[in-house]
């Protein structure tokens, strides 16, 4: 009896059920005071329990480290594929710039979505006249980059933006403007962003920049005028949120523009004192004396296959000039 008790026990044991402890040393128990059993039962019984005992430590041993092991490889493996900032990391370095794609969460919901945006910023950049061909732009790509114009954020009841889309023609008439008003006023403007020489040297540079008309902006199909108006609205607001909320559409403009194959944009500056003087604010129709036109907007074609300027712009976290602060 006091056997076939022992090896209930032992199998109790081997099948990991709690009670097989007990009564794994209730048999060894009655083994080792047992006087009917004979010498080799004794052997066999403590050779049952000892064995029984030690397997029960070393599976019990192993159910307890297995859930911690597994926890330990999961988190391994959470902090290679699912830790935010290691993912993110990673992108950046494989990238050269900001994170494309990574996937931070805050309260259970992705804060950092993929999404057309981030990857529509990126996109966004200059094409210069020597990669232009001789397309025509549709005008309905700059009514959708008017468009995108129109969600820049502004103070007031007005935007402070104003737009003058100059075609073939006006360009022309544009920049025929420029030099006329050089002509006139080069040895005090001096020309260009403000060089200044001789007669000479003036008349090459104008020369040159009367072929560029025929030249190099020959195949752009639209210049925009960017114009910021001082009191759009009946509230007068500081002029840098006004000029802050132009640039913000132009940036629009340019991204949209952008999101169509094929289409060159860069925001050009152009000539300083011909740009800020009397001659074009008349010309654009400014409506009063403090509006300022912040350059043009340069919209012509281009070959994407064919583009020669490499990608040279870096934008890494450096480049973000933020400090966080508790």
């Amino acid at each position: 009896m006091a056997f076939q008790e022992a090896v209930s026990a032992y199998q109790a044991v081997v099948a990991m059920n709690p009670v097989g402890i007990a009564l794994t040393l209730v048999g060894a128990l009655v083994g080792l005071l047992g006087s009917t059993l004979s010498f080799v039962e004794v052997l066999a019984l403590r050779f049952l329990v000892v064995g029984g005992i030690a397997y029960c430590v070393k599976e019990r041993r192993a159910i307890v480290l297995q859930p911690i092991s597994e926890h330990t490889n999961k988190s391994k493996s959470k902090s290679k594929s699912e830790d935010p900032e290691a993912e993110c990391e990673k992108k950046e370095d494989e990238q050269g710039g900001l994170v494309k794609h990574c996937h931070h969460t805050v309260d259970g919901e992705d804060a950092c979505p993929v999404t057309p945006v981030l990857d529509a910023i990126r996109n966004r950049r200059s094409v210069f006249p020597k990669q232009y061909i001789d397309r025509e732009i549709p005008s309905a790509v700059v009514q959708s980059m008017l468009d995108a114009a129109a969600w820049a954020p502004y103070h007031g009841p007005r935007p402070p933006w104003r737009f003058v889309v100059l075609g073939k023609q006006a360009m022309v008439e544009m920049q025929q403007l420029t030099l006329r008003f050089y002509d006139k006023n080069w040895a005090q403007t001096g020309w260009a962003d403000g060089k200044k020489g001789t007669a000479e040297e003036y008349l090459r540079w104008r020369e040159m920049t009367e072929q560029e008309i025929t030249g190099r902006w020959g195949p752009c199909s639209y210049m925009i005028a960017n114009v910021m108006r001082r009191q759009a609205g009946s509230k007068r607001l500081p002029e840098w949120e006004e000029a802050a909320a132009t640039a913000c559409a132009v940036h629009n403009m340019h991204i949209q523009a952008c999101s169509f194959p094929g289409v060159a944009c860069y925001w050009s500056s152009w000539h300083d004192a011909a740009r800020d003087s009397a001659e074009m604010a008349s010309f654009l129709g400014l409506e009063d004396k403090e509006d300022k036109v912040l350059g043009f907007l340069v919209i012509a074609a281009y070959a994407p296959n064919l583009l020669t300027d490499k990608d040279r712009r870096v934008r890494g976290r450096s480049h973000t000039m933020a400090e966080w602060r508790e």
